[in-house]
C-alpha cells in the first residue's frame, strides 16, 4: 500500500487538483461529508459504479489527506475501514 501524502493544506497545492479532477471523488466527498462511510455503504448508495472503482478513489482522497479513518469493524472475517 501507498504511504499517505503529506496532508494538503493548501489550495494551490497540485495534488488539490488531482483529488478534485474525477467526478466520482467530488460525489464521494459530498457523501461523506454528510455521514462516514466505509467503501461498501457507498458502492450501495451509487449503483452507477464498482466497489473496486470507489475503493480505488477513496484510497486516492485518504493517500492526499482529504480523509480520514474514523473506524474500524470486523465484517465477515475482513476489517472494514470507515
Amino acid at each position: 500500500m501507498r504511504r499517505r501524502s503529506k496532508p494538503i493544506t493548501n489550495i494551490d497545492d497540485p495534488r488539490y487538483v488531482k483529488a478534485l479532477a474525477h467526478p466520482m471523488r467530488i460525489r464521494v466527498l459530498a457523501m461523506l461529508e454528510e455521514q462516514p462511510a466505509s467503501p461498501v455503504q457507498l458502492a450501495q448508495r451509487l449503483p452507477d459504479a464498482t466497489l473496486g472503482a470507489i475503493a480505488y478513489h477513496v484510497r486516492t482522497l485518504f493517500n492526499l489527506g482529504l480523509l480520514e479513518l474514523v473506524a474500524t469493524h470486523q465484517r465477515r472475517g475482513a476489517t472494514e475501514h470507515v
